[in-house]
């Protein structure tokens, strides 16, 4: 995940299924979903709002990702 669109700003990166809080996010930003298929964390990424909405659902069987 970025803290800006476009890939732009600091980047997070993730790598255990759990749930991450990020802090003093503010308007948009952009992510990018590159799972690895055929091991035991594959599976949907989810992506939700600041006031626990879900944004998103990525799928781990194919590259996906959002500019803003």
């Amino acid at each position: 995940m970025y803290t800006g669109t476009d890939y732009t700003g600091k980047m997070f990166a993730f790598g255990h299924c759990e749930v991450y809080n990020l802090s003093n996010w503010n308007g948009a930003g952009s992510w990018v979903n590159n799972q690895s298929v055929g091991n035991s964390y594959s599976t949907y990424a989810h992506v939700y709002g600041a006031s626990g909405q879900l944004i998103d659902s990525l799928s781990p069987y194919s590259l996906y990702w959002n500019a803003d």
